[in-house]
């Protein structure tokens, strides 16, 4: 009979976290998560098929946590474009705070349509972000500007490291027709 293990993916998470952080990406393996944990390695496997997916599921979580906090913060904002600065930073400080972490992982080809849909994902959060605010705020623009300041506010605060005040103006102009 298997074992029980309470909390077994919760504790799966934290070591892996752990030795992310103080051994790097590179040093994490599904045999070091099982010797920390004290599962066997087929436990392991039995919640993630490898490290990316524990990775991923890490990603997640600490997304989840961001994003509940852009959402308690956005609903005290009292203007379209501080709405604007929150997602910014948002995405900013996750992706600042794993930067490292997002250039060590080569996902392969065989993740690639994995990741290209969290990352499609990704972009229809942020437009729900944005389309919300131009609701409350009463600013109106098309899907398709939409999707481009979503994109906007992504590569500009991860690839490009933008500032806010260098895309605040493009962003007013797709998304409320330049009014400030």
């Amino acid at each position: 009979m298997p074992k029980i293990c309470s909390n077994a993916k919760e504790n799966i998470l934290r070591i892996a976290k752990k030795i992310i952080v103080n051994e790097g990406y590179e040093k994490l393996t599904i045999r070091d998560v099982a010797k920390q944990t004290g599962y066997g390695v087929g436990t392991i496997y039995n919640y993630f098929p490898n490290k990316l997916a524990i990775v991923a599921s890490l990603f997640l979580e600490e997304w989840e946590v961001a994003n509940q906090c852009l959402m308690q913060k956005k609903e005290t904002a009292s203007s379209f474009p501080e709405v604007l600065s929150l997602v910014y930073s948002t995405i900013k400080g996750f992706f600042d705070e794993h930067k490292t972490l997002f250039f060590s992982i080569d996902v392969g080809k065989e993740n690639r349509e994995k990741i290209d849909f969290g990352h499609q994902h990704f972009l229809k959060v942020i437009m729900t972000y944005l389309h919300d605010a131009q609701v409350r705020f009463s600013c109106v623009s098309s899907e398709g500007d939409l999707r481009n300041a979503s994109i906007l506010l992504i590569q500009a605060s991860t690839t490009y490291g933008l500032s806010f005040e260098e895309i605040k103006t493009s962003l007013l102009k797709l998304l409320q027709g330049g009014i400030q």
